[in-house]
């Protein structure tokens, strides 16, 4: 008798251990996202953003993401549902680029500043905006800004630019917004220089 009751104990914690370990619970019921990661060094990177055959990869900042261009997020249920081990995970990014180019100005030498703004995602989303800026780093105003489209899907992205008689110092800042029903929502800032 003893030991059929020991092993009835024994299954039942068990099953609750088991049960804790495959439910996480918040005090809403809801399970909070991941922060996004950020890259923490200058990254050289000609699979992302816009291919375009005027500019080489690496010169004057095309490509080149510095500290805090790129983040990544793991994307999280919105439902306390159980999540299977060995599930792959799904991920939604988002990334700045900034660079500059030599070129003319009607008949002028001139410098064109550039900014590439863009979100991705593993998921269909419902909504998804990349809103981009573009400025000189010393000023207080944007001198340019754009809003990506489309809002729905995998990816949104949208360019800035502004040219002047000299090489200038910028910054490019992207807004990244996910949304989709039954999972949480990102929201989060990437920037880059050149």
């Amino acid at each position: 008798m003893f030991t059929k009751l020991s092993q009835w104990l024994e299954i039942v914690m068990v099953i609750v251990l088991l049960a804790t370990i495959a439910s996480p619970v918040t005090a809403q019921g809801e399970q909070p996202n991941d922060p996004a990661v950020y890259n923490s060094t200058s990254e050289i990177r000609p699979e992302l953003g816009l291919l375009d055959s005027r500019f080489e990869v690496g010169k004057n900042g095309y490509k080149v993401f510095n500290k805090g261009a790129i983040a990544t997020v793991n994307i999280k249920s919105s439902e306390n549902e159980f999540q299977a081990f060995g599930v792959l995970s799904t991920y939604r990014s988002g990334f700045s680029d900034a660079w500059l180019d030599y070129g003319v100005c009607a008949t002028l030498p001139c410098w064109y500043h550039y900014g590439w703004h863009e979100s991705g995602s593993d998921l269909w989303e419902a909504e998804i905006w990349a809103n981009g800026r573009l400025k000189v780093t010393t000023d207080s105003n944007w001198r340019a800004t754009c809003t990506g489209s489309p809002t729905t899907g995998t990816k949104s992205s949208c360019g800035t630019n502004f040219s002047h008689i000299l090489p200038r110092t910028i910054s490019s800042q992207t807004d990244h917004h996910f949304h989709t029903s039954g999972y949480v929502d990102d929201n989060f800032t990437t920037q880059d220089s050149a």
